[in-house]
């Protein structure tokens, strides 16, 4: 693994196309030389460059966040034929470091697309109260229960009021 800060990075004039893995899963790939390192408002030359490849997988459960990314590109939709208007001589690509297998391991991406989360579907009460409980076995204690709040002050109505002013 290269001496590289996770960053933002430009990725010049990559090839692009599709392939397939050797589990049948589809991709799409860009291919390309890494020759630039962004560095707040400038970019540092990467000498020498490195040719790095980004996959972004066409599966069912990864086609929404690799659509969000192509078309960021202005993706012509036909991966037999696919041609991009935004592409232009490079993209910015991003790295990060990952952890596989008790490895650090480079992770390249486009630096565009799904940047606005994931949404998250809700985990059911019995799943929450499995994972309560085993948080608490693991850690050995459990948590202490809320403090009560303390008693609200006299209701505006009443205060200043004594019994001898009620009329009844």
């Amino acid at each position: 693994m290269l001496d590289l800060s996770p960053g933002k990075y430009w990725m010049a004039a990559p090839e692009y196309g599709t392939g397939i893995t050797d589990k049948g899963k589809p991709y799409f790939y860009f291919t390309g030389d890494i020759t630039y390192r962004a560095d707040d408002d400038a970019w540092i030359d990467l000498d020498p460059p490195i040719q790095r490849t980004i996959w972004l997988y066409l599966t069912d459960k990864a086609m929404p966040f690799t659509a969000d990314k192509l078309d960021a590109l202005g993706f012509n939709g036909d991966f037999s034929s696919p041609k991009f208007e935004q592409l232009g001589d490079g993209i910015v690509v991003a790295y990060s470091i990952d952890r596989y297998q008790g490895k650090q391991k480079e992770r390249w991406d486009l630096a565009i697309g799904n940047h606005r989360g994931f949404e998250h579907d809700p985990i059911d009460i019995q799943t929450i109260r499995r994972l309560n409980a085993e948080y608490k076995r693991q850690k050995g204690t459990t948590p202490d229960p809320p403090k009560p709040q303390s008693p609200a002050g006299p209701s505006p109505a009443t205060e200043g009021v004594n019994k001898d002013d009620i009329p009844f």
